[in-house]
């Protein structure tokens, strides 16, 4: 399914969004019960952080969901949504700048959340075609360029 080709029933590229809302309300949340859990157990999972890089991360993830939020109720107030590439775009955005920021304040506790990079790729890839994908790309990369040229962990590594 290609992003803006003409078959393709907006129905489905809606359900498409709704899919992609759900699973980064999903993801906002675990970091955001990890990140709590990391704030006031700061040993747990191996993490060495002081309490205001985790109160930090707790500040950039619930943005994330505020914006998350918003996106979800931009979709659904609509009295009839379009298929909309700013809508996904904004997405990407705030996926990988809120990822990247989480990921380069934590260090080694936020080693496992790498992946969910990968997952934000691909999601978009499956969901809204090779133009969106290489949009994912290209902020996933620049995002992670970031992340390793100006964490103390990945210096150390």
């Amino acid at each position: 399914m290609r992003i803006f080709d003409s078959n393709t029933d907006p129905k489905i590229f809606i359900a498409a969004e709704y899919a992609q809302l759900r699973v980064k309300a999903f993801f906002g949340g675990l970091v955001l019960v990890v990140w709590i859990g990391l704030w006031y157990h700061p040993s747990a999972f191996g993490g060495t952080g002081q309490s205001h890089q985790y109160l930090f991360a707790i500040k950039c993830v619930f943005f994330y969901d505020l914006v998350t939020l918003c996106q979800f109720l931009w979709l659904r107030f609509q009295k009839n949504p379009k298929p909309s590439a700013i809508r996904i775009l904004i997405g990407q955005l705030t996926d990988f700048i809120g990822l990247s920021i989480s990921t380069a304040t934590m260090g080694d506790a936020s080693v496992m959340f790498y992946p969910i990079y990968l997952v934000a790729i691909l999601g978009n890839a499956m969901r809204f075609g090779v133009p969106l994908m290489i949009s994912a790309n290209v902020l996933a990369v620049s995002t992670l360029i970031y992340v390793v040229s100006s964490a103390e962990y990945w210096k150390s590594h």
